[in-house]
């Protein structure tokens, strides 16, 4: 598993204390935050209101209360949803916003936990150089390539403040 869920659950332990209430509010956010983007993207599909509550409400019920506190493979699936959504809305809205936001949604979801994420990854990858050869609009690359960049070097960075090796943590994952 990735450490991700762990660096989240720090600042929720920062911020209210060790409790397992502090468990419950970063899952109950998690699920909120999925919930939200989700209607979002119903409703830009073109669902009706009511149709887009009750699945988004559908969702809210049936997404993280099964476990109830934080889990890597919930993380992980719900942050490659979120991303194949940004890039539903970055090639529809035609927005670059999407473009630099989805590399650092699926890294979020690969420090989760790498399967499915991995799998998602290489498919929204793989998408994307097909749209843009499609569309011959090659500039879709220059947001994406910025935005991992930036992720990259962030998470190195990390790993040198925090004194990780980086063979370290190619082991564990």
């Amino acid at each position: 598993n990735g450490f991700i869920i762990d660096l989240i659950q720090s600042v929720f332990f920062k911020l209210f204390g060790v409790s397992w209430y502090s468990y419950l509010f970063h899952s109950s956010l998690i699920n909120l935050l999925f919930s939200l983007i989700t209607f979002k993207f119903l409703r830009q599909e073109g669902l009706g209101k009511t149709s887009t509550f009750f699945y988004s409400f559908s969702v809210a019920i049936l997404a993280y209360p099964s476990v109830g506190v934080p889990f890597p493979d919930h993380h992980s699936i719900f942050f490659s949803i979120i991303g194949i959504y940004f890039l539903i809305f970055a090639i529809k809205k035609n927005e670059t916003f999407f473009w630099y936001i989805l590399p650092i949604i699926l890294s979020i979801a690969f420090l989760s936990k790498q399967i499915p994420s991995a799998l998602i990854i290489l498919l929204v990858f793989f998408y994307l150089i097909s749209f843009s050869f499609y569309k011959k609009n090659y500039y879709l690359f220059i947001p994406v390539i910025i935005s991992s960049t930036v992720i990259l070097i962030l998470f190195f960075l990390f790993l040198i403040l925090n004194k990780i090796n980086f063979n370290d943590f190619l082991l564990q994952y």
